[in-house]
């Protein structure tokens, strides 16, 4: 089995124990219920309902369980047909997701027998081309969010919770950097201070194979999106837009941490493959130059960090890829050529866990009273929920429950408090 050989970190290689919406078709989003991203832990002490989101040959089924660590979980026979294609959040007891095949945002509620839809919104008017992201900037407000269109203009909707109305909706302007046009915007998009920030992928939008010679966040004044600022950064290049998984994350204190994506499997990236895979910080408005997390320093081998998810206290969780592994995409993203990291952003480490290498899935986790929910489907072998420990190390997890059947992706878990 290929193991990555870290440079002076022996806890970081690849164990053998055990996109982006190439995105819309290959995505695992494991949230968590939330905070003003979607991505922090689950705030309940009482009661609590898990959703899972399974997709079966290109169709999604929501279930649920009340125990992710034991048994199995199958959508064979049971469940509600959704078709989010990852495009969902859970904030209390609701699940509210983009339903891309009737282009309309949903609201379903979980109940001690399963998810109910309760309502919807149209989204023919609000969101004309669909939703690439979605985040609560704030309680009680999402936000849905496209990239930009030929035109430069990126369409918004602000949604209330949980009375789920339209608050507001519109369009703003992503401005071109130089000749490079705004191809992609989110991130998702992060509120600190008054602003929000925006992951961004500036390229050729025909082509997608030349990008500036640095790190770009777009900035604008929240919530009116006036004022666009671009905050640079020329300690690497790549994208930084990534909605599933996260490319920034926020702690506790407002500072931002985000990943670029500079793959040689990502669109036609060039000059970026020979540029290393680091994590920056965004602190009072600006990058911060004096933090600079070089990832792939730590390994021998060429390796992508494909985003992060925050858990608390500095710590996040994301998959990092073996570049080296095959030179073409479809070998890579399906063969077993990923690892599950815990990343200690202030004390700039990176441990690859013993869990099983499994093919690339995009996602976000589940947290829920201080653990990790992450599922793991090797090829050749069973797929489990794995209930993860930010306080220990590579081993600091548990097997939990079966995922049942074949031919499926995860896409969701979702954790939902019954008493919210």
């Amino acid at each position: 089995m290929n193991s990555l050989k870290i440079k002076s970190m022996k806890t970081n290689k690849f164990s053998g124990k055990g996109l982006l919406m190439v995105l819309a078709l290959s995505i695992v989003l494991l949230s968590s219920c939330s905070d003003d991203n979607g991505n922090g832990p689950s705030p309940n002490t009482g009661e609590v309902m898990f959703g899972v989101n399974l997709g079966i040959d290109g169709t999604e089924y929501l279930v649920n369980t009340d125990n992710l660590m034991e048994g199995k979980i199958t959508a064979v026979g049971r469940g509600v047909e959704t078709h989010s294609f990852g495009m969902a959040i859970p904030v209390g007891k609701f699940l509210y997701l983009f339903n891309g095949n009737e282009n309309t945002i949903d609201q379903m509620e979980m109940t001690a027998t399963g998810y109910v839809k309760i309502t919807s919104i149209s989204a023919a008017t609000i969101l004309p081309n669909g939703s690439r992201n979605v985040s609560e900037v704030e309680p009680g407000k999402l936000l849905f969010t496209n990239w930009p269109n030929a035109d430069n203009e990126v369409t918004y909707a602000f949604i209330s919770i949980p009375s789920f109305t339209v608050e507001s909706y519109g369009t703003f302007d992503a401005p071109k950097l130089g000749n490079y046009e705004p191809v992609e915007l989110g991130g998702p998009g992060i509120v600190s201070n008054n602003k929000i920030y925006f992951g961004t992928m500036y390229s050729n939008r025909v082509t997608w194979d030349t990008f500036p010679d640095s790190l770009v966040t777009l900035v604008y004044d929240y919530p009116s999106f006036t004022n666009p600022t671009f905050l640079t950064s020329t300690a690497t290049l790549g994208a930084t837009s990534s909605y599933m998984p996260h490319s920034m994350v926020k702690d506790e204190q407002g500072d931002i941490y985000q990943v670029n994506i500079r793959s040689k499997h990502w669109y036609n990236m060039g000059t970026a493959e020979d540029k290393p895979t680091l994590i920056s910080k965004i602190s009072n408005g600006s990058y911060d130059d004096s933090y600079v997390f070089d990832v792939s320093e730590k390994y021998s081998e060429t390796i992508s960090l494909i985003g992060m998810q925050y858990v608390g206290h500095g710590i996040a969780y994301g998959r990092l890829g073996n570049e080296d592994a095959t030179n073409e995409w479809g070998v890579f993203s399906n063969g077993n050529n990923t690892s599950v990291v815990k990343i200690d952003l202030y004390n700039k480490t990176i441990t690859n866990m013993d869990l099983p290498l499994s093919p690339l899935r995009f996602g976000l986790m589940a947290v829920h009273n201080g653990k990790v929910y992450w599922p793991v489907a090797p090829v050749g072998g069973k797929a489990h929920i794995y209930e993860i420990d930010p306080s220990g190390g590579a081993d600091a997890f548990k097997e939990g429950a079966e995922l049942e059947g074949s031919n499926f992706r995860l896409n969701g878990i979702y954790v939902h408090p019954l008493d919210q």
